[in-house]
């Protein structure tokens, strides 16, 4: 098996270097699936850009009335910047804290997370007729 070389940048400004001197190079931040291929040995870059260490692509901010969300967030830091930075969608907000639908995560493998109808949501949808 090749060794494989990992480069971690600490700017957005080295990352794009490391980037452009090496194009083949796989960006990564989190990890989900790359890390699933190299386990199951699906894919074996030659370079690994580990883009965890640069700053520039965590938080998030709010300028001219546009919201930007780093690459480095996580889905809970992303969702929290949405409930409280975003319009309130109404239908959504009663459906969710009225316990008609509810969130459910990934499985570990994947951040994913998909909507259900709880027992309360299907009753209520059924009584719509």
């Amino acid at each position: 098996m090749a060794a494989m070389k990992v480069v971690s940048p600490r700017s957005l400004d080295e990352a794009l270097r490391v980037k452009a001197a090496h194009p083949q190079a796989v960006p990564v931040q989190g990890g989900t699936d790359i890390m699933v291929e190299l386990n199951f040995d699906r894919r074996r870059p030659d370079v690994l850009l580990n883009l965890n260490e640069v700053a520039e692509l965590r938080g998030w901010s709010r300028e001219n009335g546009q919201l930007r969300l780093g690459s480095g967030l996580t889905y809970a830091e992303a969702m929290e910047v949405w409930r409280s930075h975003c319009p309130r969608h109404a239908v959504w907000d009663d459906a969710l804290t009225g316990g008609l639908v509810r969130v459910v995560r990934g499985n570990g493998a994947s951040p994913r997370a998909e909507v259900a109808l709880t027992p309360r949501g299907l009753a209520a949808l059924s009584a719509r007729g």
